[in-house]
């Protein structure tokens, strides 16, 4: 789930909720003040995810 964070222009919090923890966690970016695209939000994801532990489900 993305959110873009009220108040805070071009800052997101993405949460994982499909993920084996409970509760879920996430990440948050935040950039120059200027909205993130999709592309770019996906690339924030990808990179998020790729150091993710598959094992442990935690950062490695």
């Amino acid at each position: 789930m993305v959110a873009a964070r009220p108040g805070w222009p071009g800052t997101y919090d993405f949460t994982w909720v499909s993920g084996a923890h409970d509760p879920a966690y996430g990440l948050s970016m935040s950039g120059v003040g200027e909205p993130m695209s999709e592309a770019q939000m996906r690339t924030t994801i990808s990179e998020f995810l790729d150091e993710i532990n598959p094992d442990t489900g935690y950062l490695a």
